[in-house]
């Protein structure tokens, strides 16, 4: 499937939750707009899964894109490392 991710990044939950997910209660997730018309908010861990697996076609995308869900992002009430 499709999927463009919208660049809004901010605290929440995860809607996909694969296994290696970093937001299942709360974290940095960001909106992806899927090819069926709906959207998700997803954490970089389960949106490098969808990709890495197939599930995603996230147009654009490089081998290593550059991270959107770094901690430096300095969100309000992130955790730090």
């Amino acid at each position: 499937m499709r999927a463009e991710v919208t660049g809004e990044v901010f605290r929440g939950r995860c809607e996909v939750r694969t296994e290696f997910c970093r937001a299942c209660v709360s974290g940095s997730v960001a909106v992806v707009k899927t090819g069926d018309g709906g959207c998700v908010t997803v954490c970089g861990a389960c949106l490098d899964e969808m990709a890495d697996s197939g599930q995603w076609e996230i147009p654009g995308s490089r081998p290593e894109p550059p991270a959107l869900f770094a901690e430096e992002l300095a969100l309000p009430g992130a955790p730090r490392p």
